[in-house]
């Protein structure tokens, strides 16, 4: 499926950079939920398979790594924010252990890097687990079931 859209400047830039420097890179979530109801969306997510410091050395000054468990970039373009995100997988047991004595029930840290499909079967809804390509004809990866979802109301 493929939405028609007209994608923010910023977010082009920004995706276009990353993918330019050869990382696989796509709007997530929220705004590509948007664009298939036909809302302008109010911000944009990117999901890349850069690594945050990656992120950060190529966008420079005007990127800023936040988070210790969970790290993302906030990129500052104009009076915009652009939150980017890398690909994550579910950590291992042995990985989410923060302590000697942890069975590895609690998330200590969570920056497991992962593909695409890996990171949208660990999104909170199905919506948030889709992907669009802008500059591959606002093509849309659904691994999760998140268009028919969005068809029968369900988010």
């Amino acid at each position: 499926m493929t939405a028609h859209v007209s994608v923010d400047k910023g977010a082009l830039s920004i995706i276009e950079t990353l993918q330019g420097a050869g990382h696989t890179t796509y709007l997530v979530g929220g705004a590509v939920r948007d664009f298939l109801v036909d809302i302008e969306p109010k911000d944009y997510d990117i999901s890349t398979t850069a690594t945050p410091e990656e992120v950060k050395k190529l966008f420079g000054r005007s990127a800023r790594i936040i988070g210790r468990r969970f790290k993302i970039v906030h990129i500052y373009k104009s009076r915009n924010i652009y939150e980017i995100s890398t690909f994550r997988r579910m950590p291992t047991e042995e990985e989410r252990k923060g302590r000697i004595d942890d069975e590895g029930l609690m998330v200590w840290r969570d920056n497991e890097w992962g593909t695409p499909e890996e990171d949208a079967f660990r999104r909170d809804f199905t919506a948030n687990a889709l992907f669009m390509d802008p500059f591959d004809n606002n093509k849309i990866l659904d691994y999760c079931g998140g268009i028919e979802d969005i068809a029968n109301g369900i988010v």
